[in-house]
């Protein structure tokens, strides 16, 4: 079995001989820096609005940052450290941590439909948990068969004893898991544009919606970015085969892209939630709908979101009369 690289090697590799490319120290510190901020943002303003769903882009936040500190480690150790260790946790937190930030639309869609019983009435597939657990279940779905191709191939490139088939193995499992989430990412997005137009939504004409789906339209547009772009790269890689041939433009190898069209897109999406909190925007449902029902809207974010799941009991009996 002809092994890629040499298991004696391994342990002094320099950090290019994992990247491809000499990863850029100050890119990788900003932009660690950059989704630690984020992260403590975000997770601020979900404990003063009350949902607390949105700790799902706090911890995408953490997982970027965690990405990029083991970018670092590798930069710092290069040739004094077995780097295949954090190389494998750096590959598996930046390709697995933007499936939260789906999840986190999924979720907002999802309540947004439960303070909307007009729309979801005699829809059984348009229920609140329905909606939201069969597009999380369809992303963990995606994140396991990606997370499995990503160990097989940064094991087989990196451990010193993979062969070339087990390479090419690990970007096409891996490619099938993105291929997925694009399909359940579209099927989303079209969900999510039905919801906004109906005129049954609860939000409908109020400032309120338009603000909470900039936010969402903007995480889907920076999410379809990202994934088209790891897409076509492992598309390529799984395409070319292993070598790699010399003096082709790889896209894996080129830095720039990994900044520009992951790590950016990433970060934009959290700012937009930072932006655009969908749970000051909910909350305003709940006041907005309390208001029209004759319940006082009066309280913390904590008590209004007690009082909308109220809400939602009274508008079942309601819808099923």
């Amino acid at each position: 079995m002809r092994a890629l690289l040499a298991a004696d090697w391994v342990a002094t590799l320099e950090v290019e001989a994992y990247f491809k490319y000499t990863p850029s120290l100050a890119a990788a510190a900003a932009a660690l820096a950059l989704f630690a901020f984020a992260a403590l943002v975000v997770a601020v303003q979900t404990e003063l609005f009350g949902w607390r769903y949105m700790h799902t882009v706090t911890l995408t936040g953490l997982c970027e940052a965690a990405g990029y500190a083991c970018v670092i480690y590798c930069i710092k150790q290069s040739g004094r450290a077995n780097l295949f260790g954090p190389f494998v946790a750096k590959q598996l937190f930046l390709l697995l941590s933007p499936n939260l930030l789906q999840a986190t639309a999924y979720w907002t869609v999802s309540n947004v439909l439960a303070a909307s019983p007009g729309i979801s009435a005699g829809r059984c597939c348009l229920g609140k948990r329905t909606v939201k657990w069969s597009f999380v279940g369809a992303d963990l779905f995606a994140l396991m068969v990606q997370g499995g191709g990503m160990g097989i191939y940064a094991t087989a490139l990196t451990s010193g004893s993979g062969t070339a088939s087990q390479v090419k193995l690990g970007g096409i499992v891996v490619l099938v898991g993105l291929a997925a989430q694009l399909l359940f990412y579209a099927i989303f997005t079209w969900l999510a544009v039905w919801v906004h137009r109906h005129p049954e939504n609860a939000m409908s004409g109020s400032r309120a919606l338009t603000r909470l789906y900039t936010g969402l339209y903007l995480n889907l547009v920076f999410l379809t970015v990202r994934n088209v772009y790891r897409f076509v790269e492992f598309a390529q890689i799984t395409i070319l085969g292993y070598p790699l041939p010399a003096g082709a433009y790889i896209i894996e190898q080129q830095q720039v892209l990994v900044y520009c069209l992951d790590a950016i897109p990433v970060f934009l999406c959290c700012a937009a939630f930072i932006l655009f909190p969908p749970g000051r925007y909910l909350g305003t449902i709940s006041s907005s709908v309390a208001n029209e029902a004759g319940w006082p809207a009066q309280g913390s974010p904590k008590a209004l979101r007690q009082q909308h799941q109220r809400q939602q009991q009274q508008f079942m009996v309601v819808a099923r009369a």
